[in-house]
């Protein structure tokens, strides 16, 4: 019985890491046209020119804020 039990601690816990580790987000930064590195704060979605469509708000840290726009199977900054 107390090998069950630690056979099924370890199984939980094994599961609980593997879970930890899921892929939530895809990196689609070949989309965004004239891409270069550098640092960011964070983004939000929000639509800005009142079209109708979302675009990704990008807040800058030590460059430009962005605005990107999903056109043409690509994201163009429209600011």
């Amino acid at each position: 019985m107390k090998l069950k039990t630690v056979f099924v601690s370890i199984l939980l816990i094994f599961i609980s890491i593997k879970s930890a580790w899921a892929n939530f987000f895809n990196n689609i930064t070949d989309l965004i046209e004239n891409n270069y590195e550098s640092l960011r704060y964070g983004i939000s979605v929000a639509d800005v020119n009142n079209e109708g469509a979302y675009e990704f708000i990008v807040a800058g840290f030590g460059s430009e804020n962005l605005a990107l726009a999903y056109k043409e199977n690509k994201l163009t900054n429209i600011v």
